[in-house]
Parts: C-alpha cells; structure tokens; sequence
C-alpha cells in the first residue's frame, strides 16, 4: 500500500511514527530498541535527508509483524535509476 508523497524527511519520518503508534500496544516488548525516538529518529531523518530508503519492523504477538517503509526519490542513492513509486500531491 502506497499512503503518500513526501516533500521532506520530516515529513515521512512523522509519518513512520504515526504508524508506530498505531501498533505500539500490541509489539512485543513496547520499549524495545527499534522504538522511534531519540537516536533512532535522529538516523531516521538523517539516511531519508540523504535519499536513502528506510523500513522499520516490529514483531508482534506470535508470528505477526507490521512494517513501515520510505522510499526515497529524486535522488535516491541506492539507486540513482528508480523511478518515484507514487507522483502524487505532497501532504
């Protein structure tokens, strides 16, 4: 599922945690490594600012997951050659 286009990192980093906390009581251990705050967050920005993709996983009960992505355009430097998966009005 495509949500949106983003004109800057913050953006979708608000985004990615948005959707964190839709799942946050049901991850397995809610204050785990990968909560997106602080340093995390800090990346976050950081490897999106720099037109690098971002995924984050979280387990929850059993053997379900929820994952959270970005992809980076224009540029994006894992590959300069990817078109934009969504052109749509920015939010």
């Amino acid at each position: 599922m495509i949500a949106g286009t983003w004109g800057d990192a913050d953006g979708a980093a608000a985004w990615m945690v948005s959707q964190y906390e839709k799942v946050r009581s049901e991850i397995d251990g809610p204050d785990a490594f990968w909560s997106p705050a602080g340093d995390r967050y800090t990346a976050a920005l950081r490897d999106m600012a720099d037109g690098r993709d971002l995924t984050w996983q979280y387990q929850l009960g059993g053997d379900e997951r929820a994952f959270v992505a970005v992809i980076a355009c224009s540029p994006n430097t894992w590959d300069a050659e990817a078109p934009c998966p969504l052109e749509r009005e920015e939010r």
